[in-house]
């Protein structure tokens, strides 16, 4: 157990300290929440259980950063302890509606992802193994996003998703149709760079528009973004440009 558990308490000693706190923080909420609803329902998924046994015996060895608070803990004993009577109440059942228990929410910090996102983290990671060269996340989700989506509104693969199993659609026209549409995407995809780069009206209204994405996206990336709007065109403020920081 000293071999699986002490490297992880290793690398979690080296965090900065708000992660390292956010860290312990989670983990001790994840651990409780499952010990809570494993007594309720039965998860049947072997990892989860291996993830909360290891979990549970790993908070031990992350002890508390917080200061004098963790030093007194630290140094407490318990030695005895006795349970005392300190009232007595009736619990009485009133008739008619009641409101319904609220579900169990916020605790940790990660947050859900929908089977879409699972399904393009998947192509991303995929994609990572298959391409070569210097591209990032974003060349990657761009590129899977604009292939997937202009096979999606094709007609022909439309009536033969509906009439076969994916299994069926494969060997039908897909790959055809998938080769015809990169070879078009590259031709539109460069035409459009061209008309960015030589036309300066072009490009200062494609800046406006993705302005606000951009930005608040950065921000999201750094953990201090609130919005998840759509893509909104950005109308700079009456009086020319600002200044930038940074």
């Amino acid at each position: 157990m000293h071999a699986a558990l002490r490297p992880a308490a290793d690398r979690w000693r080296v965090l900065e300290d708000e992660p390292r706190e956010q860290f312990r923080s989670d983990l001790a909420s994840f651990v409780r929440l499952y010990a809570f609803l494993s007594q309720i329902t039965t998860y049947d998924d072997l990892s989860l259980e291996k993830l909360a046994s290891f979990g549970r015996m790993l908070l031990p060895r992350l002890e508390s950063t917080s200061g004098a608070a963790a030093e007194v803990i630290e140094g407490a004993k318990l030695t005895h302890f006795r349970v005392q009577k300190r009232a007595e109440v009736q619990l009485r059942l009133d008739e008619g509606k009641s409101d319904p228990m609220q579900p169990t929410t916020a605790v940790g910090t990660a947050v859900a992802k929908t089977p879409e996102q699972i399904r393009l983290a998947e192509i991303v990671e995929a994609m990572n193994d298959l391409f070569a060269g210097e591209l990032t996340e974003a060349d990657l989700v761009g590129y899977a996003t604009h292939v997937t989506g202009k096979l999606i509104e094709h007609e022909a693969l439309g009536d033969q998703a509906e009439n076969n199993s994916v299994e069926q659609f494969a060997h039908g026209d897909y790959r055809k149709i998938l080769e015809d549409t990169v070879i078009a995407g590259q031709d539109q995809y460069n035409a459009m760079a061209a008309q960015v780069l030589d036309n300066d009206r072009i490009q200062k209204a494609f800046a406006d528009m993705i302005l606000a994405s951009v930005y608040e996206g950065l921000l999201r990336r750094r953990g201090k973004g609130t919005s998840n709007s759509p893509i909104q065109p950005h109308v700079p403020p009456a009086g020319g440009d600002g200044a930038v920081a940074g």
